[in-house]
């Protein structure tokens, strides 16, 4: 029988990778009701190196109605948004947002439908980071 890796990282977990140095992409999916607020949010604060995300921007395509209200974005689109942050089959990939899990686990899935087998999701957010002990950054490219 295999073991299977669970889908959830911890803050302490997390913060000790990232301290050891190991070679790894953070997504920040905070969701807000407008581009510009879950812009702000990220520009305002997240994880240091971390890379931004708009769910509904990033991780869907235009709604339908055939296909709903958050279908699945284009393998192009999706494929673009990974080069741009770096996200590599070699590296681990670490998705987060504002505690709920919730976008957190919607950039899960979508990762795994597109075939990136090594995403986790910091469980608990930016809290558990900074719980954990870990700093918070402002600004872009931070």
């Amino acid at each position: 029988m295999s073991h299977l890796l669970s889908p959830f990282i911890s803050g302490e977990e997390l913060l000790a990778a990232y301290n050891r140095g190991e070679r790894m992409t953070i997504i920040d999916s905070h969701w807000a009701k407008s581009e510009n607020s879950a812009w702000e949010a990220y520009a305002g604060q997240h994880i240091p190196g971390a890379m931004f995300c708009n769910p509904l921007q990033h991780l869907a395509a235009i709604p339908t109605r055939e296909y709903g209200r958050n279908p699945l974005p284009s393998v192009k689109d999706l494929q673009k948004s990974f080069d741009d942050w770096g996200v590599k089959q070699d590296r681990q990939v670490v998705i987060y947002d504002a505690g709920s899990n919730l976008y957190a686990a919607r950039a899960w899935w979508v990762f795994r439908w597109a075939g990136v087998d090594n995403v986790r999701i910091l469980n608990g957010g930016t809290k558990a980071w900074e719980a954990a002990g870990g700093d918070v950054a402002g600004g872009i490219g931070a």
